[in-house]
């Protein structure tokens, strides 16, 4: 779930702004309308905070006291909130009241919450983390429970999984994590369907372009895989950051992908097709996760000193834009030089035959 903030703490128009929390007593309610789409931010201090994404103001907070958040995440196909937490416990949150359903079956801290319907019919919840399993909730609502009911759990890695991606489209998810592999499997059976190896360190990051899955390293490379030979794409790999890649994503307006380094407090803009890098931004703090906001084509980064960064997106584009627009303009200045050129050696030429002429009259 994205993580977006409260009050700028940089000036208007610079090209990125600092969030703190919001102290002002929030609403009691937080609907997401089409006027007003609301993000979710979890941290340490365990509190779950809302955010216009618009305006940038705090809405609501609730408050985690059992144990430590570690994932948010929020659904269109649900109308709760889920968390996750070191304790293995998942968390569904009533945002209207703030009560909670708890959901045990972890049996150590959850990184990975993902939403997906059913081949027929109703929504599961997929879960895993430091365990090393996979846990499979049935999210729809039954005539005897509203409860979700866990359908299964399964040992996906003998060591942790710290990233999960779903495919709904090719009905497949993803793991990985601290055994440097890949691991497909089926979203109906949960069966493997294959492993991919390629990194050499723990994979902290993913993300799904089509047919295209991009994994980050825990130094710093990311890679690029065809997920219908399931093989890695040689030709490319990305020296991206000089520490953990933290966060990957691909901005669908452009196609550009993301990535999000922690310890070296850099954020860049690629251009994967040519692996140019577009554009940087480089922060005194440490990031520790990353979202894109479509609404305002906003980057936000969550950082270790509790606070929430955005960057805009749209100021890049603009920019290449512009860049595009004068390189073309280059192009079309240097056809016209060479055209006046080739005009003035044909007149030269010219003038020279018509003196040879002249000499052979005489």
């Amino acid at each position: 779930a994205p993580p977006p903030a409260g009050i700028p703490a940089a000036a208007p128009g610079a090209d990125d702004a600092q969030y703190p929390g919001d102290d002002a007593p929030p609403p009691p309610t937080v609907r997401a309308t089409a006027d007003q789409p609301v993000l979710y931010s979890a941290s340490l201090d365990g509190t779950i905070r809302a955010w216009d994404a618009v305006h940038m103001s705090c809405l609501q907070v609730l408050e985690e006291t059992r144990s430590e958040v570690s994932v948010v995440h929020h659904s269109p196909l649900i109308d709760f909130l889920l968390t996750g937490h070191d304790d293995g416990t998942i968390r569904a949150w009533n945002v209207d009241t703030g009560s909670t359903i708890s959901l045990r079956g972890h049996s150590n801290t959850v990184l990975c919450l993902g939403v997906a319907a059913k081949q027929k019919e109703g929504i599961m919840l997929l879960s895993s983390g430091f365990d090393g399993q996979v846990g499979v909730w049935d999210l729809t609502k039954h005539r005897h429970s509203a409860v979700p009911r866990l359908d299964c759990l399964f040992k996906a890695s003998e060591e942790e999984v710290l990233v999960m991606l779903l495919n709904p489209f090719a009905k497949q998810y993803i793991t990985a994590g601290n055994d440097a592999l890949i691991s497909l499997w089926s979203l109906t059976t949960h069966e493997p369907q294959a492993t991919m190896k390629g990194h050499t360190d723990p994979v902290t990051a993913l993300a799904l372009d089509g047919n295209f899955l991009f994994s980050g390293s825990d130094s710093g490379t990311v890679r690029l895989w065809d997920l219908h030979s399931r093989a890695p794409l040689s030709a490319f790999t990305l020296a991206a950051h000089a520490g953990p890649v933290c966060g990957l994503l691909l901005v669908p307006e452009s196609g550009w992908l993301v990535s999000c380094g922690g310890t070296d407090h850099s954020i860049h803009v690629w251009d994967y097709g040519t692996g140019r890098k577009l554009h940087s931004w480089t922060h005194a703090e440490t990031f520790r996760c990353l979202a894109y906001l479509r609404t305002t084509r906003t980057l936000v980064a969550g950082t270790d000193e509790h606070n929430l960064v955005s960057l805009r997106i749209r100021d890049v584009a603009d920019a290449v834009r512009r860049s595009q627009e004068e390189a073309e303009e280059a192009v079309r200045e240097a056809e016209r030089a060479a055209r006046k050129a080739a005009a003035v050696a044909a007149t030269a030429a010219d003038a020279e035959v018509g003196k040879g002429a002249g000499a052979r009259a005489v």
